[in-house]
C-alpha cells in the first residue's frame, strides 16, 4: 500500500474515533478493502458508534458494495437521526443502489435544506422513480428561489430538453439572468 496510511492486523481493536479516522484516511489512499476488517472490527466492540458504520458505508461504497454499504449507512441513521451528513449518505448510497431514495433525500433536506446536492440527488431520485415531469416543478422553485445556484440551472436546461422542450431548455438560465442579483449578471 501507497501513502500514509498504514493499516495493520485486526488485532487490537481501535477507538471508534480512531478507527473512523483511520477508514477516512484509507479512503483518500484507495486502501478501503486494506481498512475494512479494522472498522468491523471496531464496530463489533462498539456498535452504538454511528461515525464508524457511516466510514463503514462509505469503505463498501467505494468498493462497489452497495448492500452491505446500505445496511451500514442505516444502521448510522439509526443510531443518528438528526445527522444530516449521514442521512445525505445514506440516502445517495440507497439511490446508487438501484432503490427508491426520495424519501430519504427529503429527510436529509429537512435536516439541512442549504445542501444543494442533495436537491440534485434528491432529483435524481425522483427522475429515477417517477419521471422528468415530476421533478422539473422542484427544480424551477428552487431556482428561482436561488437564482444564482448554477448547478440547479443546469439540471433544469437538461430536464427541459429531456422533456423535449429544444427551444426553450434555457429558459431557467434567461429567468435568472433577468431576475437575478446583479452578481449574476
Amino acid at each position: 500500500m501507497t501513502g500514509a496510511v498504514t493499516i495493520r492486523p485486526a488485532t487490537a481493536t481501535l477507538h471508534p474515533d480512531a478507527a473512523a479516522n483511520l477508514g477516512l484516511a484509507a479512503l483518500k489512499e484507495g486502501a478501503e478493502a486494506a481498512a475494512l476488517p479494522r472498522l468491523e472490527a471496531a464496530a463489533r466492540a462498539f456498535p452504538n458508534h454511528p461515525r464508524l458504520w457511516q466510514v463503514i458505508g462509505l469503505l463498501n461504497r467505494a468498493l462497489d458494495r452497495l448492500a452491505p454499504a446500505t445496511a451500514a449507512f442505516q444502521r448510522a441513521v439509526s443510531l443518528a437521526p438528526s445527522d444530516a451528513l449521514i442521512a445525505q449518505g445514506y440516502a445517495q448510497v440507497t439511490f446508487e443502489a438501484g432503490l427508491p431514495a426520495t424519501r430519504l433525500f427529503d429527510r436529509a433536506l429537512r435536516l439541512d435544506p442549504t445542501k444543494g446536492d442533495v436537491l440534485l440527488g434528491r432529483s435524481a431520485a425522483l427522475l429515477a422513480e417517477a419521471g422528468p415531469e415530476a421533478v422539473i416543478p422542484d427544480v424551477e422553485a428552487t431556482v428561482e428561489a436561488h437564482p444564482g445556484w448554477l448547478p440547479g440551472h443546469a439540471l433544469l436546461a437538461r430536464l427541459y430538453w429531456l422533456v423535449g422542450d429544444r427551444e426553450g431548455f434555457t429558459k431557467g438560465y434567461e429567468l435568472a439572468l433577468a431576475n437575478g442579483p446583479p452578481d449574476i449578471r
